[in-house]
Formats: C-alpha cells, structure tokens, sequence
C-alpha cells in the first residue's frame, strides 16, 4: 500500500503536467485556426467586386485624360444612342456626326457646326436610306448626287450634277461597276466611257463606239497588250 501511495505520488505530478501541456497545445492550435479564419475573412473583404457603374456619368467622370474622357462619352452616346451625351465633348461635330449615322437622324446632322462634317453626316444617311432628296441640305449637292448614286448603282442620280465633268465620272464609274455599256450614251464624254468600260471589261467591241479616232486606236492598243 505504501508503495502504491509512493508510485501515485510520483505520478500524480507527471498527469498533471500533461494535462497542462495538452490544455497549453489546444490553446495555441486553437489561436493559429482562428488567426488563419480571420485572415482568410480579410482577403475575401479585399477581394470583394467593385460596385458596378451604370451611367456614362458615373463611368466617364472618373477619367481626368480629355482625350480617354471624350472617347468614353462617344462610346456611350453610340451605344445608347443619347445624342445628348454629345454635350459633354469637346468635338462635338464628331459626337454628332457618330450618332446620326447610327440612328439615321438627319436633326443631328443639324447641330453639326463644320459645313464639311455636315455634309459628309447627310451625304452617309442619304445613301444608306437611299434618299437622295437630303442632297438638298448639303453644301456641296454636286459631289452627295455622285456619292449616293455610286454607292446606290443609281444612274439616274447622275443626272441632277450640274457640272460636267463630275457627271462625266458618276456615269463612268457606275458603268464601270454595273458592266452596262448602255449608260455611256449618256454620260457627256461617250468616247472616255467607252475606252474607261473596254479596258475594264476587256471587251474590243466597246473600243468600236469610241468616235474620236486616237482614243479608239489606244482602246485597242491597251486591249491586245
């Protein structure tokens, strides 16, 4: 019995410095799980989306370039097609002009200060919308006949130019692009139709209506090379 009290005596310090050892070890695993939770919660805050920005206001703002804040305005303006956004750029002839050939509106071409910018805004909607009646809005009526007329293959387009030569080209260049011959019996100058249309086509025949006897030698001269 005496010797069983010496062993407990002997043991009982050594339980109790495990159970401190073990108390002390749970204490600092428990501190390092729960420093490593706390800083995985931090780099998840950090990581956290940016708030989204909605409105070219909101987005463009922030942008202190001119040159990048313009261009985010513009942007804006074409993809939601608020020509009002145009007010917020320095060029505004270029917002203008940008969004009125997107949406068609020929009001906007209106607000276009420079009279070349203008014209180039009336001269695209009307060949896209294919009409040819806002050349009368333009400056230069002459050159928004031919450019219409050209990207239209209208030839009665050529027409209403009044001056010569420039009607000259409308009638060679769409009978260059149509293939039709027809269309240089009334373009001013036949003889350069013809010779422009045979070395296009490479078609001798053409080289045959030409009345002025040089240009129907050189017709057949460029042919047979």
């Amino acid at each position: 019995m005496t010797m069983f009290k010496k062993q407990l005596g002997f043991a009982l310090p050594l339980v109790i410095l495990i159970v401190v050892v073990l108390i002390i070890a749970g204490g600092v695993g428990y501190y390092f799980y729960k420093t490593s939770q706390e800083e995985e919660e931090v780099v998840f805050e950090e990581e956290a989306p940016e708030e989204e920005l909605s409105s070219a206001e909101e987005v463009c703002e922030r942008i202190t370039d001119s040159v990048e804040k313009d261009n985010c305005y513009y942007n804006f303006a074409l993809e939601t097609q608020d020509s009002s956004l145009c007010e917020e750029i320095t060029n505004k002839d270029w917002c203008y002009d940008g969004v009125a050939r997107e949406t068609k509106d020929i009001s906007l071409c209106e607000k276009i200060i420079d009279d070349f910018t203008k014209d180039w805004c009336y001269f695209d909607i009307a060949a896209e919308t294919k009409d040819a009646s806002l050349c009368e809005k333009t400056i230069d009526k002459d050159g928004c006949y031919a450019y219409v007329a050209k990207e239209t293959k209208d030839a009665n387009l050529c027409e209403r130019i009044t001056d010569i030569v420039d009607k000259n080209v409308c009638y060679m260049v769409i009978a260059s692009e149509t293939k039709d011959a027809i269309l240089c019996e009334k373009a001013p100058n036949k003889d350069l139709c013809y010779y422009n249309l045979a070395l296009e086509t490479k078609d001798s025949s053409l080289c045959e209506k030409i009345t002025d006897s040089a240009i129907k030698y050189s017709c057949y001269s460029a042919i047979s090379k």
